[in-house]
């Protein structure tokens, strides 16, 4: 995933894992895979190779917006920021 992210997301990431793991541990959960769909999509381009755009993510439980920005880096896209609202 580190490749597909900069250095700053890819810690912030790296920290809600291991906050995650750390509370399902305390909470004696057992790690799971929950089941997403994506919903809509809103993105602009502020700039040229610039991508910003907010998904819908939806599961069982709740719906939630994910922001993210990708810059475009040697043909390819890279996450500068993730935020998941």
């Amino acid at each position: 995933m580190a490749r597909w992210v900069n250095d700053d997301v890819y810690r912030h990431l790296l920290k809600r894992v291991v906050l995650g793991a750390r509370a399902r541990r305390v909470k004696g959960q057992a790690p799971s895979r929950p089941a997403f769909s994506i919903g809509r999509i809103h993105q602009c381009e502020p700039r040229d190779g610039i991508i910003e755009a907010v998904v819908m993510v939806h599961s069982k439980a709740r719906s939630r917006a994910v922001a993210i920005r990708l810059e475009g880096l040697d043909a390819r896209w890279r996450a500068s920021a993730i935020s998941v609202l």
